[in-house]
């Protein structure tokens, strides 16, 4: 009864609720200017974490921002010597913009404002010894910002000391060519970053931009991270999930797996109705998706009269980095290692 006569908002099963609930606190919200970077941090006390989350696609100044498909020229954050490192990132210009360009009257970026931000509210969190856990996330427009926000913070040396950076994306578009997914590659190999970047099926936002349509320096977009695409809850996305979830991640940059990720990520291959475009890349639907992908893996593997150890839980993602990228860490159980190897070891059979 006491339930019934709060507000809407504080319901069992509403949003701010389930917040309350899960023991996140919001702690700080920054939207000065729509036309800017809107964005907000929440803690988890417990677990000594920290999460960025970026809003967003909302009215045209964003849109507009979101079609300077053209890319521009920024120094590599990264001093340290890897393969194929250039000394120069081309990133698409109207993200890279929202978070580097200097304001005038602080002479200070979005980027490093909230790099400072974090700083703070870390030092608030964990005040012995200034350690805790930083995720970053965002949907569409969100999900640019929070992926070019999580390379520069795992290739600054302010946030070194708080080991690996996780970033969640959703909906993303490609923000930086070949030299940016070398260079991001580089942070995932020395454990600085992990990135699962969650695209539903028909969702044309992940696929643009491929080019950045300068005729005299052509250069195309690349995705980084680990690719978790969400299928329908029909009877072909049951299907699917019945093998395995479908994740993937870019290892190889030959010409035939170029070939292959543009035959299977490109527009035509997954056009739909103007509708189905609004709907799958709704935030909701997202959420719909991955809770049908756990809930149908869980059972898969939980059943009365069929279980198999393999999808009886849900991996973690640095579990997928070794399995998808051989990309290791002391946080994957040894059943997954071992479990791992063995399949190698079949497949050279």
């Amino acid at each position: 009864e006491a339930m019934r006569s709060q507000p809407k908002y504080f319901r069992e099963g509403s949003v701010m609720h389930n917040l309350i609930e899960s023991g996140i606190e919001m702690v700080w919200f920054s939207d000065m200017s729509q036309n800017d970077v809107v964005y907000g941090m929440c803690i988890e006390r417990k677990v000594k974490k920290v999460t960025v989350v970026f809003r967003g696609t909302v009215n045209s100044h964003n849109w507009k921002m979101n079609l300077k498909f053209d890319t521009n020229e920024y120094r590599n954050p990264i001093k340290q010597q890897y393969p194929c490192r250039s000394d120069e990132l081309s990133l698409h210009s109207g993200f890279a913009l929202y978070l580097l360009r200097r304001r005038k009257d602080t002479g200070q970026s979005k980027l490093q404002e909230i790099f400072d931000k974090i700083e703070e509210i870390g030092r608030e969190l964990a005040p012995d010894d200034g350690k805790f856990r930083l995720s970053i996330t965002g949907h569409s427009l969100g999900g640019a910002l929070a992926t070019l926000f999580g390379f520069y913070a795992a290739a600054r040396p302010r946030f070194a000391h708080l080991g690996t950076i996780y970033i969640w994306t959703f909906a993303a578009p490609r923000v930086g060519t070949r030299a940016f997914i070398h260079a991001w590659k580089y942070l995932e190999r020395t454990g600085r970053i992990r990135h699962a970047r969650f695209s539903v099926t028909q969702d044309l936002v992940p696929l643009v931009p491929f080019c950045n349509f300068e005729w005299d320096d052509l250069q195309f977009y690349k995705h980084v991270g680990m690719r978790v695409s969400l299928h329908g809850i029909g009877w072909i996305g049951k299907r699917r999930l019945k093998r395995n979830l479908d994740v993937s991640y870019p290892l190889h940059h030959d010409w035939r797996s170029e070939i292959r990720r543009m035959f299977m990520n490109n527009i035509f291959a997954n056009l739909t109705t103007l509708t189905g475009f609004k709907n799958n890349h709704k935030l909701t639907e997202y959420h719909k998706r991955l809770h049908f992908a756990m809930s149908y893996r869980k059972a898969l593997g939980s059943g009365v009269y069929f279980s198999d150890n393999k999808r009886n839980r849900i991996k973690s993602l640095d579990e997928y980095y070794y399995i998808r990228a051989n990309i290791t860490s002391d946080v994957i159980p040894r059943s997954v290692l071992e479990q791992s190897k063995t399949t190698i070891i079949q497949k050279d059979l």
